[in-house]
């Protein structure tokens, strides 16, 4: 998959746990919540964005090491395998112990307002005799200490050779100090088989595992009406929203905006006005070759509502590299 471009993180980090045991639940244990499946045609999202203040901190470690923001937490593997912290001018400076490589190539972190780091791999060019076993882990890099370790195993995520990704994205919500995680191994181009989990962070507990929609990306917001989950929808250009009720993901979808190139995914969004989100778009099939030709390629584009009609709309925006 492409890496994301990287994130230059100030000492209040947008958008965006502590784990120091190795958990592995089976594939039952936990889940309360029924099992769900996504409704085919989302209402339309009529309401503008409460932006609210992020909880996430850097990392506590950067200080002990003589590291001063701005941090660019950079995980796009062309010098560093794994997950590097860019500093100083130009950011021509890396933080990269070699502990960090021990998992492979990262693809998505989220942050808790301790300054833990926690992070999905993605395969990255090609597939190693570990890929799969990794894909279905959440990892943490430890506020204080900075080591790289596995926080949690989701068991019923079995990426294979004709879907080589499992976990996706990764989400911290501040509200309850939990994960929001997304996986998409059993799906294919046809068929949505996907998975959300909700997880305690304190308990590594699965509270919820919504089934049937392929999430790229997700990140839990608020409006005037309510909470909600934004989603890039892996099968469709267009950035989704699910209602949370009470910490439970609802059935009742949104669709918040449709990008202009039908080809194109959301892969990362970012909120910076009530009315304004920043969306990172890119091609997805479900396959590394299909990646490695189509991600060459990504653009950035604007999500903005219109308080006049009540709708978001996407602006056209130029090309970018990787």
């Amino acid at each position: 998959m492409k890496r994301w471009a990287p994130v230059v993180v100030a000492l209040i980090v947008v958008g965006i746990g502590i784990g120091t045991v190795v958990y592995e639940p089976s594939e039952k244990q936990g889940i309360e919540a029924k099992i769900e499946t996504t409704k085919e045609t989302p209402k339309v999202f009529d309401m503008p964005l409460a932006i609210t203040k992020r909880c996430a901190r850097l990392p506590k470690f950067l200080s002990k090491a003589g590291i001063v923001p701005p941090v660019v937490i950079d995980l796009s593997q062309r010098h560093y395998k794994g997950v590097a912290l860019l500093f100083g001018r130009g950011f021509a400076k890396a933080y990269h112990p070699k502990q960090w490589e021990q998992y492979g190539y990262m693809g998505t972190y989220t942050l808790d307002e301790n300054g833990t780091l926690y992070m999905a791999p993605t395969p990255y060019i090609s597939i190693e005799p570990t890929t799969f076993n990794l894909q279905k882990k959440i990892y943490t890099i430890d506020t204080l200490t900075g080591r790289l370790k596995v926080f949690m195993t989701l068991d019923d995520i079995r990426p294979s050779a004709d879907n080589p990704y499992g976990i996706i994205s990764v989400a911290y919500d501040c509200d309850d100090r939990s994960l929001w995680v997304s996986a998409i191994d059993r799906s294919d181009y046809a068929h949505s088989r996907g998975r959300i989990y909700h997880i305690d962070v304190a308990t590594k507990r699965i509270l919820q595992r919504f089934e049937g929609y392929d999430a790229l990306t997700l990140l839990p917001v608020k409006t005037s009406e309510g909470k909600y989950l934004l989603t890039g929808d892996a099968k469709q250009a267009r950035l989704v929203a699910f209602p949370i009720v009470k910490g439970v993901l609802r059935n009742d979808p949104y669709t918040v905006a449709t990008l202009n190139d039908p080809l194109l995914r959301v892969r990362k969004i970012k909120p910076y006005a009530p009315t304004r989100i920043k969306i990172e778009a890119f091609r997805f099939a479900y396959t590394l070759v299909a990646q490695s030709q189509a991600g060459s390629v990504r653009k950035i584009v604007e999500g903005r509502y219109d308080t006049r009609d009540r709708r978001w709309y996407v602006s056209d925006s130029k090309k970018t590299k990787p």
